[in-house]
């Protein structure tokens, strides 16, 4: 589809853009202030005068990771018989980085 000039799809596109970019500013604001805090914090725990836990931090240990291509690709039967596929889905991609004029 190309956009022109009087298309609401541009208006809903440009106010995408917009939106995702300032997603992306609190979202990068938000990891450095977590970062901090974690720093500030060696304990891990921020409470309210009650007790309350109102922030928390925890190191966990690195999940396991299976590579299904190598078993895919060294045992083909073992893989076709225990893989499961899920429901498909729409993932959506704002690519443009500034408002279309």
């Amino acid at each position: 589809m190309i956009i022109n000039e009087n298309s609401n799809v541009k208006e809903m596109l440009n106010r995408a853009i917009f939106l995702n970019n300032q997603i992306k500013q609190m979202e990068d604001e938000l990891k450095n202030l977590k970062n901090e805090l974690n720093k500030a914090v060696p304990d891990g725990v921020i409470t309210d005068a009650n007790g309350v836990s109102l922030y928390e931090w925890k190191v966990y240990e690195a999940m396991a990771k299976f590579n299904s291509s190598a078993l895919k690709k060294e045992m083909p039967e073992i893989y076709e018989k225990y893989v499961t596929f899920g429901e498909p889905y729409v993932k959506t991609f704002i690519k443009a980085k500034t408002e279309i004029v």
